[in-house]
Order: C-alpha cells, then sequence, then structure tokens
C-alpha cells in the first residue's frame, strides 16, 4: 500500500483499471508472482472500500478488471544437495554464515533473517522466535533449533542487534550475497556450488519433510501451508539425505582460515 500511494494520490473512486495495470507492469523489480500479490492486495483494498461505501456496492470494482499475469515458473523446487549445502557454509564470506546456517537448518525467508535480532534466537530454549513483524506472513512462530544449527550459531551467541546489520533491505542484501559468488570458485574459477533461488528454505522444508514425515509440523515451522509443503516437497529427498543435511556440523566442514 504504501508503494501504491506513491502513485495514486486521488480518490480511489478515481483509479481505472488501466491505471492499475500499467503500474503493476512498470515494476522492473517484480517477476510475475509479485505482480500477481500486487494485483490481489488492490483487489482487497477495493473490496474494503466498497463494503465501507467508499464504492458503490453491488458492483464490481475497476481492480477487478486488472489483468492477473501469468506465472511462468514450472513449479519444480530448486534445492541444494548436502555437499552443495557443506560447501556454502565452508566458503562462504564470514558474514553470511549465520544466513546460510539461519536458511537451511531453520528454513527461515531471507527478509526474516534481515529483520531478525540476536535476541530472537533463544541458545537456551532452544527456539527462534520469529514475531509478526518479522514474518513474511504477519503470523508470530517458534522455530526449533536443531543440534546442528546450535553449533553454527555458538560463536554467535553473545552477540546482539540484527543478524545482519549490514543490510537494510532485502535488495541490498540479495545485490551483496550475489558479490560474494567469487568466494565459491575453486582455485581454477570454477563454482564449487551455483546459488539457487530461494534454495536454502526450498531445501530445509524438503528435507525437514523427510525427516518428520509430518507436512503439518514443517508448515508451523517454516510459517506456511501443509498442502503447499505436500505438493510441492514430497518425495523430493530421502530420509538418509536428510540425516546428511541436518549433520552438516562445524567440525564436519572446516573453514578455511582467514
Amino acid at each position: 500500500m504504501k508503494r501504491a500511494s506513491k502513485t495514486f494520490t486521488g480518490e480511489i473512486r478515481d483509479i481505472r483499471a488501466s491505471d492499475m495495470d500499467r503500474w503493476i507492469d512498470e515494476m522492473k523489480d517484480a517477476g510475475e508472482r509479485t505482480r500477481n500479490n500486487y494485483r490481489k492486495a488492490m483487489l482487497t483494498l477495493f473490496s474494503y472500500a466498497r463494503n465501507k461505501n467508499y464504492l458503490p456496492r453491488g458492483e464490481q470494482t475497476e481492480a477487478e478488471f486488472t489483468t492477473r499475469r501469468k506465472d511462468r515458473k514450472t513449479g519444480t523446487i530448486g534445492i541444494y544437495k548436502p555437499e552443495q549445502f557443506a560447501a556454502l557454509l565452508k566458503y562462504i564470506d564470514e558474514r553470511f554464515v549465520p544466513f546460510v546456517a539461519l536458511g537451511g537448518f531453520a528454513g527461515l525467508r531471507s527478509i526474516e533473517i534481515i529483520r531478525l535480532k540476536w535476541t530472537a534466537v533463544w541458545f537456551e530454549k532452544g527456539f527462534i522466535e520469529v514475531g509478526k513483524q518479522k514474518s513474511k506472513t504477519a503470523t508470530r512462530r517458534l522455530v526449533p533449533i536443531c543440534p546442528a544449527l546450535a553449533e553454527w550459531l555458538q560463536p554467535y551467541a553473545k552477540k546482539q542487534g540484527p543478524i545482519l546489520p549490514q543490510f537494510q533491505n532485502e535488495a541490498q542484501f540479495t545485490w551483496a550475497f550475489g558479490q560474494a559468488k567469487p568466494a565459491l570458485h575453486d582455485e581454477e574459477g570454477k563454482p564449487r556450488v551455483n546459488l539457487v533461488h530461494n534454495g536454502l528454505r526450498h531445501s530445509f522444508c524438503s528435507y525437514r519433510l523427510a525427516e518428520t514425515k509430518s507436512a503439518a509440523q514443517v508448515a508451523l515451522e517454516a510459517g506456511n501451508s501443509p498442502k503447499m509443503l505436500f505438493e510441492h516437497y514430497r518425495k523430493l529427498v530421502t530420509e538418509n539425505k536428510a540425516r546428511e543435511w541436518f549433520g552438516t556440523t562445524p567440525n564436519e566442514v572446516k573453514r578455511p582460515r582467514a
């Protein structure tokens, strides 16, 4: 809504479907799914306005005539293999180690990690509190800290403030993380691991589902729906691979000395 308010400054009844389509189409930083999410937000806003009599009741709103974008994604979930995850933890720039660990062992979204503070990592209780202000879905949840994650985060146990203090937003982080790719190359310049979009979260959901056999449990931990988890992540990996994934400890992965 903040983004919309910068474009549409008049009365809501004066906004046409063509205006909203043009606004959404001009979002250079958004994919088709994101554009559909903005469209859905406008549908909700216009429906609310109609219910409150700011728009004529009993009539379709202009938002209902906007174009729904085709999501060209095939639905295939990209994940890392355990050895690729180990390579990420071993060779990624030191400042990104907590991000990789929290994404791969706890399934936190990028934006949730950027918003997270160390006080929300409950080392003694064994949970991470993702508050509704930090969560993408605006709901509070507690995510278990598995033994491997506890070991990776132990060096940061006494830290204060944000997990990633140098980044203020997701776009800034994504750019910086992309710039860290050379650290993942071997001596000949070949990548030890190729970065996968949302790969850490997707991997967590896949391996955690194989480990627990419970879509409901993983949905609670990941802040997702059991239906989505069951449809997208079932049978992607084996239980043995899940054990290998969650057994990736600092003792198994010796980071190079700075």
